[in-house]
């Protein structure tokens, strides 16, 4: 089962920085997943919220403010003061750090509108196809970003059962509908009671990939991975690939 840092290693590092990405590597993660939005000049940023505010000791919202207003945020020293002055980071400088074998997963958390200098960096940087994935909420726009980089793979997150924005019915076969439909190549599932063994292998049986999002627990990562779970997203890379290995699980 390959492991996927949520955030980079956030449980031990600030979400979305370069030393949660860099911990993430150094503790063989096979693959990172990371949040972006869209700057008011049109820079592309790792933020998950739309402002600044849980994670720095200013409040600014991401899409309103230029790059000269976040790059000097101090978006580490809520975690611990020994990431004190840790700055918000660019994609750009991200791409440039995937392992060879390894892969990025990149959470969309805006709108259509980062597309065109989202093309751009990827023209740039011109990654292999197994180094990059998509994730989003948006049906609509996941298939835009699966138009824009038909090499890449291109997930559509789904909420777990029962959260606002979930799908009703949370089903199998209704999520596998709305990722054929949008011509998606998987599902990125938050973990709930409904995400079994059944649950999974219908998923993989339509010929999609899955993800599962976020377990920290080994128990449940075990009772996962013996389900056939292909991937699964951690705030503990290290702790659950060492902890899965003692019982087998590779």
């Amino acid at each position: 089962m390959k492991i996927v840092a949520h955030r980079g290693a956030s449980w031990e590092a600030p979400e979305n920085t370069i030393p949660s990405i860099l911990l993430a590597w150094r503790e063989r993660a096979d693959a990172v997943e990371i949040d972006v939005r869209l700057t008011a000049d049109g820079k592309i940023v790792l933020m998950h919220d739309e402002t600044t505010a849980r994670t720095s000791r200013e409040s600014l919202e991401v899409a309103r403010v230029r790059w000269d207003a976040l790059k000097t945020l101090d978006v580490g020293a809520w975690k611990s003061p020994r990431f004190r002055s840790t700055p918000i980071p660019l994609l750009r400088d991200v791409l440039k750090m995937i392992p060879g074998g390894r892969q990025l997963w990149i959470e969309i958390k805006c709108g259509a509108e980062i597309l065109p200098p989202l093309r751009d960096e990827m023209e740039v940087h011109r990654l292999p196809p197994q180094a990059i994935g998509f994730l989003g909420f948006s049906p609509y726009l996941m298939a835009l970003v699966k138009q824009a980089f038909p090499r890449y793979s291109v997930y559509l997150n789904v909420e777990p059962r029962g959260e606002v924005g979930a799908p009703d019915p949370w089903t199998a076969e209704h999520v596998i509908d709305l990722a054929r439909r949008h011509g998606l190549d998987g599902v990125s599932a938050g973990m709930c009671d409904a995400v079994d063994e059944r649950f999974i292998s219908e998923i993989l049986a339509a010929g999609l990939g899955l993800i599962v999002w976020v377990v920290d627990d080994e128990h449940v990562a075990l009772k996962l991975a013996r389900a056939g779970l292909p991937a699964l997203m951690t705030n503990r890379p290290d702790f659950l690939r060492h902890r899965l290995r003692v019982h087998g699980i590779h």
